[in-house]
């Protein structure tokens, strides 16, 4: 009696859960995943915050510009002299970047924020506290507040990673040193303890908060991450199951179809399965069922390909922008691996051991032709496969005509080794 099983067993399949004790930086494609969720989950308190910043920034230039134009002698903040052109600089770039950042995080943020958003919060807040040291060290000192602000705003409401956030704080800082030395020794009426001294321990608290709201935050999606890969997967075998094998048809179709690939899809079906199962039982027929699908996972591991369980005993594979000469390699690769398992059938009328059918579709997607007509012209592949006597290779080509329901006509058969 038959008794697949070892190394394809069910848990060697499904992967592991997230170590939610020790998340650092994931590898650099997740990476980027995290950064677009973390993104996306702040991306309200983002909007809000440039928003804010660059409404008051606007309305302290203005006021601050108006007063002097005017000549009047108040205690505007940001008391623009234009004499000194560091300071003009400097309340230039902070404006602009900021309004860049603001303009980033309503226009472009999909396409734009999360690329730019780490340069220009270096310039302007390197810029920002420039400016707030114009006044720190002169006449108003209570700036502190509006700069610790600022310094918080970058860890939790700017959108960076601690090491994104930390460096923007750490500009501020250099800010504040640079318009220090530019300035000279100045008197600061009610600060006992250095101003630079405040602002630094401000950078070290809001670094230790800002790393462990990103260590929730990575576990978060770690564990999401974890949740929607294992939906996305058939228990059984640990193929991506029919809906993940749906989704990525229609993506890799939109893909082909834009870039002007070929696609295949290719329909695997166990010969005699159900005798298999009557005969040595349906445990053995759920091993002997992982044991072919690692064979048929192993067939597609380019980024844009992939392996599903379509249903039963029914494999597929999506192949992307391959020959058509390679495509049927693949397909009679997987037919003669799936042979060379060697899994007894002696209720086979095909051969001793198990095999099986398949069916190809190869095809390049037009306007005129869908998805679905090509699942079609794959199951049409498959019975004429099975017609043919199974344990066979049935490839469609690319050059058949359709109706305008997206049915392909006129198949031209290839059938491979059986």
């Amino acid at each position: 009696m038959n008794t697949p099983c070892g190394p394809a067993a069910e848990d060697a399949l499904s992967p592991p859960p997230p170590d939610t004790g020790s998340l650092r930086r994931f590898v650099a494609p997740v990476e980027a995943q995290f950064i677009a969720f973390q993104l996306q989950q702040s991306r309200s308190g983002i909007r809000a915050w440039q928003t804010t910043a660059a409404v008051t920034e606007l309305l302290v230039v203005a006021s601050s510009t108006a007063a002097v134009a005017l000549g009047l002698r108040v205690a505007l903040p940001w008391d623009v002299r234009p004499t000194d052109p560091l300071l003009i600089a400097a309340i230039t770039v902070a404006t602009t970047t900021r309004l860049l950042l603001a303009w980033l995080a309503w226009a472009r943020f999909e396409r734009g924020y999360g690329r730019f958003a780490f340069p220009l919060a270096l310039a302007t807040h390197a810029c920002s506290a420039a400016v707030f040291s114009h006044e720190v060290f002169g006449p108003h000192p209570g700036y502190l507040t509006l700069m610790a602000t600022y310094m918080f705003a970058a860890c939790f409401l700017s959108g960076l990673t601690v090491r994104q956030a930390v460096c923007v704080n750490a500009a501020a800082l250099a800010g504040m040193l640079v318009w220090r030395l530019h300035a000279g020794p100045v008197a600061q009426p009610g600060i006992t303890v250095p101003a630079e001294f405040h602002v630094l321990v401000t950078l070290v608290i809001s670094a230790i908060g800002a790393a462990a709201v990103e260590r929730s935050s990575r576990r978060l999606f770690a564990e999401h991450s974890w949740v929607t890969e294992m939906a996305a997967r058939d228990g059984l075998t640990g193929l991506k199951n029919r809906r993940a094998f749906d989704e990525h048809l229609r993506r890799a179709w939109q893909q082909a179809l834009r870039d002007r690939r070929c696609l295949a899809v290719m329909l695997i079906d166990v010969d005699h399965f159900k005798a298999y199962n009557d005969h040595f039982g349906h445990q053995a027929g759920d091993d002997a069922l992982k044991r072919i699908a690692a064979v048929v996972e192993s067939m597609a591991r380019r980024p844009f390909d992939m392996a599903a369980r379509y249903g039963g005993e029914e494999l597929a594979i999506i192949l992307f922008d391959l020959a058509k000469s390679s495509v049927g390699d693949v397909a009679e690769r997987a037919r003669r691996a799936v042979q060379d398992l060697q899994l007894a059938h002696p209720a086979s009328p095909v051969a001793a051991c198990v095999t099986v059918s398949v069916g190809v579709a190869f095809v390049r997607p037009t306007l005129e032709r869908t998805p679905h007509g090509a699942l079609q012209l794959a199951d049409r592949g498959l019975y004429a496969a099975k017609h043919a006597g199974r344990n066979s290779v049935v490839l469609l080509d690319r050059d058949l005509e359709q109706s305008a329901t997206g049915r392909f006509e006129s198949p031209r058969l290839h059938s491979g080794a059986g």
